[in-house]
C-alpha cells in the first residue's frame, strides 16, 4: 500500500530514499510505537485506499506489560 505520509515524503525528499526506510521501519517497531494509519482514497480511484498519514504515539510500558505485549487495538 502506497503511503503518503507528509513527514516521510519530506524525509525523503531532503535525506534520500534510505532515511526514509529507516525511519519507517523505526516506526514499525510495535513494541515502541502504538502505530495507526489514516486511510483515504482519490476520487478518480474511489475503490483504491493508500496511506494518506499515521499517527505513532509511544506506547505506555504499564499497557504492555497487561497486554503481553500484543495489540489489542
Amino acid at each position: 500500500m502506497q503511503v503518503l505520509d507528509w513527514g516521510l515524503c519530506e524525509l525523503q525528499r531532503r535525506e534520500g530514499d534510505e532515511k526514509a526506510l529507516k525511519q519507517m521501519k523505526e516506526l514499525c517497531r510495535l513494541d515502541i510505537y502504538d502505530l495507526k494509519f489514516f486511510l483515504g482514497n482519490l476520487f478518480l480511484h474511489p475503490a483504491s485506499f493508500l496511506i494518506v498519514g499515521m499517527w505513532y504515539p509511544k506506547r505506555k510500558l504499564d499497557m504492555l506489560k497487561f497486554t503481553g505485549g500484543l495489540d489489542v487495538s
